[in-house]
This record gives structure tokens, sequence and C-alpha cells, in this order.
């Protein structure tokens, strides 16, 4: 993720959009069109969802880089757009968001607990120490060392 200090990384962003009273279909194709931008700033729509009443849409938005973001908020094109609907634009709730906990440690931590033999006690320590770490390098050396115990164990084979 990008920081003051290195602007480089990817930036994820939440958009959520209310659209004008009475204007969600002008909303909606504003929302078209300058979604349609992204790409030549480094972004990419991951998932677009709307409320059932089409008042709301909620972009999960990615960007290569911060620069990317920045050249997309003042792109001639996408301000046009905003500046022809005049009052019947949406309103937009721009947050910068990462993922919570690392998706390979989340998946390595899923399947110790789900396919090996672990007390309740172990699986607490674990769940504990991958929400404060969020990566696999973060977690302390015995919390490691405690999913590689758990890795090798296998079930009885009664028990399958």
């Amino acid at each position: 993720m990008p920081s003051a200090e290195d602007p480089s990384g990817e930036l994820f962003l939440v958009a959520i959009v209310d659209m004008a009273p009475g204007q969600a279909v002008a909303g909606q194709r504003y929302e078209d069109a300058v979604l349609g931008l992204l790409g030549r700033h480094g972004g990419s729509v991951e998932r677009r969802l709307r409320t059932t009443d089409s008042a709301t849409e909620v972009h999960l938005i990615r960007f290569r880089s911060r620069g990317g973001y920045e050249s997309f908020m003042v792109d001639p094109e996408r301000l046009a757009y905003r500046d022809k609907l005049g009052d019947a634009a949406p309103t937009t709730r721009v947050l910068e968001v990462r993922e919570a906990v690392d998706a390979d440690l989340s998946r390595r931590l899923r399947r110790a607990l789900r396919d090996h033999p672990v007390s309740a006690a172990e699986r607490r320590i674990v769940v504990e120490a991958a929400e404060q770490a969020q990566t696999w390098d973060a977690l302390p050396d015995n919390v490691r060392t405690l999913v590689r115990d758990i890795e090798a164990r296998t079930f009885p084979l009664g028990l399958l």
C-alpha cells in the first residue's frame, strides 16, 4: 500500500456512491462512464455492488499507484462528466482500505486449523496472533512454530 513515504505501491479504495434523489439512472450512467476511465490511470474495478433500491453503489477499486488515483481525480473527461450532471451527480465517500489479513496467511491458517487436529487453546492462540500480525513474517516465532507443528499432525485413521 502506498504511503506518504512510498507512493509507489498498490492502492485499494472503497467508494460509497449515493445517487442524487430521483436520479439513480443518471447517476448509474455517470458511474458507468467514469469507471470506464480507470484503466488509463492504472485503475480497475474489483467489485461494483448496488443496493436493492439502486440508491447507492459500493465500489472496490484498485490502482497500481497513488499517482494513478491522483491523475484519475483530475482527468478532464471525468470532470466534464461531473459538471454536465450538475445537481444530478452522485455524492461519493472514498475510503482507503487494506487487506485485514494477508490472503496467503489466511489460507494457510484456515487450512491448518481445518485439516489438522488442534485444541481450542491452540486455535485461540493462532487466531489472536494472526489478527495482530496480519502477515506470516510478523507472527511471533512461537506461533509460527505452533502452526508448523499443527501442519505436521495427521488425524488418526479412525477419525477420517
